[in-house]
């Protein structure tokens, strides 16, 4: 809608009409080239409309102009697209008739208020082609981090309505009634599978050691289920490489529908082994492919040993020894000072550990003789050393304290400030920096809690590598907190400050688990206990073992001369798997001048690479490795539709809850609700109107027309 304003009285309109008559009056009173009439009253009524346009813009008229724009609401469909979904006797259904209602859903919606964006789903929503290509490969599926992700993908836009189409199975993450507590968005729940209880004999779980050792007995549990079944004998039978190890016998029953086995194996070969379990399919069984499962158990020659020692007790203390304690690589042991004459327990038998860690140590003069045992120790096994810099800790016990130290300080501060930690980008390019989901970890480190830092000078000596600077109020400061130094294959590392138990529970306040500092410790452990690795061209993956609903991550990197990273590489990766078939790859480029390759979706199996790498045909350099992919079944253990969950998740927002078969009158049911509505948006704008190019523009076609005509008729 347009309004039109004056800056002067709107009667001096009529002042500007008068004049543009007296003046087009005067203009053409007398014509002395004879005419045709009506050109020249065509004539007078151009240049009258003209002058009065012309005029009319000294009087700085202002537009108002009122717009309503129209913002559609957006219906989203989600499409579960994981292996339950075809895992019941209505699997004919969803590959065949579905797609057909499906489409007729979207092809007659005519709606043009209403978008529809469609989307297939497992552990997370991805934007889906068409329904042809729906595979129903995934395998897990989290419906509740799916409709976090929607919403949170449709903050600030017009989400009218969510169709979730599903069996309800949700086999990991949040609960999806908690996903749809604070949203207003209805969502239509449209169930499918098979709501009755299915026949079925499955694997429920496989409880065993990852890592183990050789000679070491290894249990393995395995828990059978049977689903509508009165009683069955069930043959369970463990292999190894496809052969077959041990097998027993149980009976589930009805009464008790789970049955554990025991099996218990001794290893006598180190590396990656490939195991199985198997048990017997019974009549009419609603699927099969719970039937068996493949794991991989890594067998070690030895435990590292892992000394603590400590000036007192400390929440640090218990953190690492959680930590530690976790994973079957480590063995540790824990000398703690009591007071100042004594332990807890004593340090003994030190010659026997591959690892010692300092916190808060030493504390006391009285432990120069243990720092003289260490020292000797370190200087004949090149035993690496973590020194976690505390306010206990003291710097003048031993004259050769120093030469085991990344830094030191130079002028000692008995003072202590809260630094944050400053990840250096450098970090990233060190052997120990192997993390599957790089962005988690920073921003964890990055986002910890602060250490209580020692605030002497510290000085940094030859080959010691800072990646951690303090953060003192927000302030980044050129302060060392975490180095790194090799000095020989003398390696140590250094954590100037104490608090980083509050490091693993911010891990767990900010991922739900403890793993990401865990796994940083563990990589650190690696890096000191593993040779210099000095190759310029090396290729890994970031896991020794992979679950069939991960990605397996392949990660490069390629050094020049002066150990800087190299872009511009062609790395070439020859992948074999377990049946000996070989395919290549290569890894991708990234911004920082590392490579990467994720493969998604490979069979269960042990695999091994090659990876070549070349530059404008000179040759970089080979690395090769291996890692496993075990089968994940967790689409299989629960094959009952939730049919109340979804028709919580249609009642709790507003919704409406359908069965599959009925989806055709699904669009009827959305139309008629009132939220689904597009979005007005009011807006006004004044401007002067001389500032708007439309009237110059007819201005000019006037004139334009009006010069036409007179040259045409010798006026000119």
């Amino acid at each position: 809608m347009l309004h039109l304003d004056f800056s002067y009285s709107p009667w001096l309109i009529l002042v500007c009409l008068l004049v543009a008559a007296a003046l087009t009056s005067w203009m053409y009173f007398k014509i002395h080239i004879e005419i045709p009439k009506i050109i020249e009253w065509l004539l007078r009524g151009l240049r009258f409309f003209s002058l009065f346009l012309l005029s009319l813009l000294f009087l700085e008229p202002l537009v108002t102009l009122n717009q309503v724009e129209k913002t559609p609401a957006i219906l989203t469909i989600l499409q579960d697209g994981t292996q339950s979904m075809l895992a019941h006797k209505d699997s004919n259904f969803v590959k065949k008739e579905f797609p057909l209602l499906f489409k007729n859903f979207v092809n007659n919606w005519n709606n043009p208020n209403v978008n529809i964006h469609s989307y297939v789903f497992g552990n997370k929503p991805e934007k889906m082609l068409s329904i042809d290509s729906v595979s129903y490969n995934f395998s897990g599926t989290q419906l509740g981090e799916v409709l976090k992700t929607t919403f949170d993908n449709y903050t600030n836009q017009n989400l009218g309505a969510i169709v979730l189409i599903s069996d309800g199975i949700s086999t990991g993450g949040i609960n999806p009634l908690y996903a749809i507590e604070n949203s207003s968005v209805p969502i239509y729940t449209v169930l499918i599978g098979d709501t009755t209880e299915p026949r079925d004999l499955l694997i429920e779980s496989i409880n065993f050691n990852e890592l183990t050792y050789k000679n070491t007995i290894t249990p393995i549990q395995v828990s059978i289920r049977g689903l509508g079944i009165e009683q069955e004998n069930v043959e369970v039978q463990l292999l190894k490489d496809g052969k077959l190890l041990q097998k027993q016998n149980v009976v589930v029953s009805k009464a008790s529908n789970i049955a554990k086995v025991n099996f218990e194996v001794q290893l006598e070969k180190a590396g990656l082994q490939t195991f199985s379990v198997v048990i017997n399919r019974i009549e009419n069984e609603i699927s099969y492919q719970n039937n068996q499962q493949v794991f991989f158990i890594k067998v070690l020659d030895t435990r590292l040993k892992i000394a603590l020692l400590a000036g007192a007790p400390h929440p640090d203390l218990g953190a690492l020894y959680k930590c530690l304690r976790r994973d079957d690589r480590y063995a540790l042991k824990e000398f703690i000072r009591k007071n100042e004459s004594e332990f807890y327990e004593p340090p003994t038998n030190l010659n026997e550990f591959d690892l010692f860690i300092f916190h808060n140590f030493p504390s006391s003069s009285n432990d120069r003789p243990i720092l003289e045992q260490i020292y000797a120790i370190c200087k004949s096994k090149k035993t690496p050393i973590i020194h976690l810099i505390g306010a206990l800790t003291k710097f003048n016990i031993h004259p050769e304290q120093k030469d085991f130290m990344g830094a030191f300080p130079e002028r000692i501060s008995n003072t202590f400030s809260d630094a944050q930690l400053n990840i250096s980008p450098a970090y990233k390019n060190h052997a120990s920096y192997k993390f599957e989901d790089e962005k988690v970890f920073i921003n964890w480190l990055e986002t910890a809690p602060p250490l209580i830092r020692n605030d002497s000078e510290w000085k940094t000596k030859a080959n010691t590598q800072v990646f951690g600077t303090a953060k003192i109020k927000g302030i980044a400061l050129n302060y060392p907190v975490f180095t790194l130094q090799d000095n020989g294959g003398m390696k140590n590392i250094m954590i100037i400050g104490e608090g980083i138990w509050k490091w693993r529970m911010h891990a767990f306040l900010e991922t739900e688990s403890f793993d990401v500092f865990d796994e940083w410790i563990y990589n650190l452990i690696q890096w000191l206990h593993t040779k210099s690795d000095t190759r310029r061209f090396r290729v890994f993956p970031t896991k020794g073992a992979y679950l069939g609903t991960e990605r397996v991550i392949i990660k490069g990197q390629v050094y020049d001369e002066a150990n800087n990273p190299l872009k511009g590489a062609e790395i070439k990766l020859k992948l074999t798997q377990s049946d000996g078939k070989v395919i290549d790859y290569y890894l991708q480029e990234n911004p920082s001048g590392n490579y990467q390759l994720e493969l998604s979706n490979l069979e269960p199996g042990s695999y091994s690479f090659l990876a070549e790498g070349s530059k404008q045909g000179q040759n970089l350099g080979t690395d090769a490795g291996e890692f496993s992919v075990g089968s994940s079944p967790i689409e299989y253990i629960q094959l009952k539709a939730d049919v109340q969950l979804m028709k919580q998740l249609a009642l709790r927002t507003g919704g409406k809850f359908i069965l599959a078969r009925n989806f055709a009158s699904l669009a009827n049911i959305i139309a008629a609700d009132a939220k689904l509505k597009p979005l007005l948006e009011y807006r006004i704008t004044t401007q002067a109107i001389h500032r708007i190019i439309y009237p110059l523009i007819i201005l000019l076609i006037l004139l334009s027309i009006e010069w036409i005509l007179r040259k045409r008729y010798g006026l000119i």
